[in-house]
């Protein structure tokens, strides 16, 4: 019978649906009411009830779970790891240690036999036992549960194994599919990249030729251009610069995807070029009677940074600032050491970023609805490429905006130019 018993299991790598057609015979084997295959899970601390066969107890679940105990009679038997019978006394003072869920199990349980089932040298299971006649089990049913219970640890095992192995192939298939799909997207970031940057400077040629040309004509030489005629070549020229504006931040925006953003740093004064550039700034605010308020306090500050980034960075926050005020307005820049990084503020008292979008604003080509609704001119690239480059001179930015009240942006750079992404053409002795 234990043949038998032996053959059935070694067939099988499912330790549940085993057990359950080899208890009949183990029942021939060993006088009991019930069996019950329990595994033991030592990361969980659990014991996890597989299966049971024979008398169905009110109140007594088929599958149960129940944390394991830190002491008595049940933990003896994982640490001694050796079959065990228990009287009604034994078994009472074994359920004790368990929830109320065993109460049942407990109340008319006579007789009962533990087999702790092991692998290797690592218990895995318990196999058990129990009867409602009193001294129902010999010392010889005890050995042929311990000799069956070590057959149920073969399928136990090579149930794990078989598990395990198939839960590698599982991972390892969505391993390579995730691989696939990373190659696809690169491929794809790839070929936009390249079609951006392509586009880009494809465009910029045509583009330069007619913003010659337009510059050549608005000089009216000639004196033959009518004033109508100069309204539209000025509308002309507006909407060139801004196409120019657009085609460079696509261009940038594709070298941000491919991490080509590298900088030629070189020493310059910041006052110096926050002056330049709020003279650049004048045609932009002039029109709408807005004043850029400039204030750097009386310290010198020389700073090692792509002087050419900087004044993009800096140019398109203050920008910003007039497109989301009102006329007349006021745009405040800022600058001061702090630490050995150089810190420049530009604040303003506009419309402000509504708070639920203020997790989006770093997404590219995202556009606040509110500058739709106001018809505010932009791409949604500019906060992604100004952020890039600050990053790219190791620095960091922080924007705060309250909706209707302003926005305050604040980036940081270090002075010394530490962690700057330098070109091969760069000024590495600055």
């Amino acid at each position: 019978r234990i043949a038998d018993i032996s053959k059935i299991l070694g067939a099988s790598l499912d330790p549940s649906t085993a057990f359950i057609e080899v208890a009949p015979i183990i029942k021939t084997l060993i006088p009991c009411d019930r069996l019950g295959l329990i595994e033991v899970n030592f990361q969980n601390r659990t014991y996890q009830m597989l299966t049971a066969t024979g008398d169905t107890l009110e109140g007594m679940p088929e599958r149960v779970s129940f944390p394991m105990p830190e002491s008595g009679v049940a933990m003896s038997v994982l640490l001694d790891k050796e079959p065990l019978s228990l009287d009604e006394i034994g078994a009472a003072a074994m359920f004790s240690a368990f929830s109320g869920e065993l109460t049942p199990f407990a109340q008319t349980t006579k007789s009962l036999l533990i087999s702790p089932i092991v692998a290797g040298d690592k218990l895995i299971g318990v196999v058990f036992a129990r009867s409602a006649t009193p001294s129902a089990f010999s010392d010889r049913h005890l050995s042929i549960l311990g000799r069956i219970s070590g057959h149920i640890g073969g399928v136990m095992a090579n149930s794990r194994v078989y598990e395990q192995a198939i839960q590698l192939g599982n991972e390892r298939e969505e391993r390579l599919k995730l691989d696939e799909q990373n190659r696809q997207l690169q491929k794809d970031y790839d070929a936009r990249n390249m079609f951006l940057s392509s586009v880009s400077h494809e465009l910029r040629t045509p583009l330069t030729s007619m913003m010659a040309f337009n510059d050549l004509l608005l000089k009216n030489k000639a004196g033959n251009l009518t004033e109508k005629d100069m309204k539209f070549l000025k509308i002309m020229k507006s909407n060139s610069e801004h196409l120019t504006s657009l085609v460079n931040d696509l261009l940038d925006i594709s070298h941000v995807d491919s991490g080509k953003i590298l900088l030629k740093p070189v020493h310059f004064d910041v006052a110096e070029t926050i002056e330049e550039i709020a003279r650049s700034a004048d045609p932009i605010l002039k029109p709408r009677k807005q004043k850029l308020y400039l204030d750097g306090g009386q310290e010198d500050i020389v700073v090692v940074a792509d002087k050419q980034r900087f004044v993009q960075v800096l140019s398109n926050f203050i920008s910003n600032g007039s497109k989301y005020s009102e006329d007349g307005q006021q745009v405040n820049v800022s600058w001061k050491l702090d630490g050995d990084r150089l810190r420049v503020t530009v604040s303003d008292k506009g419309c402000g970023i509504p708070e639920s979008e203020m997790p989006m604003l770093f997404e590219p080509f995202f556009r606040s609805e509110r500058q739709r609704v106001n018809n505010v001119p932009g791409t949604g690239l500019g906060l992604v490429i100004s952020r890039s480059l600050i990053k790219a001179h190791g620095g960091d930015i922080q924007i705060e905006s309250v909706e209707d009240q302003g926005t305050t942006v604040t980036f940081w750079i270090p002075v010394d130019g530490t962690g700057i992404l330098r070109d091969e053409g760069s000024d590495r002795a600055a």
